[in-house]
């Protein structure tokens, strides 16, 4: 979802996007044809494995792609000047803290999935020039996606459950793009001190609530049972606090990202029900 939203938005650069049927990240060979021999001036590190609840049976491969794939890059890049940007997630925290988490709180992954992409983001950390973006609850076209299916589900059924112990922000791969793009600008133009920030759309809501939120805008009648995230008897567990600060990213860019529920109603216009 998101690798598409940027080769449409960073279309001013000359850009080589690159998916996974054209290029493994845990094999080194196929990274050095890839990239090996090009100057890059950065890269955007979107490549991960995501399952998140599969993470807790398949520990190895969750960190071969996102631990082990992550260092196969970074030393494919082959250069200390080129800008290396990790796209990680709010998973790095076990949500126990009441308030938005800061770049700067403790991490403690509840999850396979959150240590790995933790992992990751150790050996992003180590580079010369890094950003680390922070980020939650993607949704957006060419890829699964919370809204998408329970838009579908509600079309379906007369009740859906759906967890309301969980709360973060949305956030729209288009709207992230333009941001990681903006983020990008300014580290070339007027240099950007390498460190984490973390980038949502704005606002909070649980998944209860942004289930109901989908509903209405799709004009049906669904009624929405809320349940506790213990009744799904999920692999992983989720952090029940995912909401991210994005006070830094403001102070560098100058701008907030759209609200959530704007980011929802305009994926659901033009992507779900078009």
């Amino acid at each position: 979802m998101l690798g598409a939203a940027l080769s449409a938005q960073l279309r001013r650069y000359d850009i080589l996007g690159i998916d996974k049927e054209n290029c493994d990240i845990t094999d080194k060979s196929s990274l050095a044809k890839k990239i090996g021999n090009i100057k890059l001036d950065a890269v955007v590190h979107c490549a991960a494995y995501t399952d998140v609840d599969g993470a807790e049976a398949s520990i190895k491969e969750a960190f071969r792609v996102n631990e082990e794939g992550t260092k196969n890059v970074i030393e494919a890049i082959n250069s200390k000047e080129c800008l290396f940007v990790y796209i990680s997630t709010d998973y790095v925290f076990d949500g126990n803290k009441k308030t938005a988490y800061t770049e700067e709180d403790i991490v403690n992954p509840l999850n396979v999935y959150g240590a790995s992409k933790l992992a990751g983001e150790a050996l992003a950390a180590k580079l010369n020039r890094h950003i680390i973006i922070r980020t939650s609850w993607l949704f957006g076209p060419n890829g699964k996606n919370f809204i998408s299916t329970i838009a579908r589900l509600a079309k379906k059924k007369e009740a859906i459950s759906v967890v309301c112990d969980q709360t973060g922000s949305p956030t729209y791969t288009f709207d992230l793009a333009k941001a990681i793009s903006d983020i990008i600008d300014i580290y070339f133009k007027k240099g950007v001190v390498s460190g984490i920030y973390n980038i949502t759309n704005t606002g909070f809501c649980s998944w209860a609530e942004l289930a109901r939120y989908i509903i209405r805008e799709a004009g049906l009648k669904t009624l929405v049972t809320e349940i506790k995230s213990e009744e799904l008897k999920r692999a992983a567990k989720r952090p029940k606090n995912s909401m991210l600060s994005k006070e830094k990213f403001k102070a560098l860019s100058g701008y907030n990202l759209p609200i959530w529920q704007e980011a929802v109603k305009h994926y659901l216009k033009n992507y779900v029900f078009k």
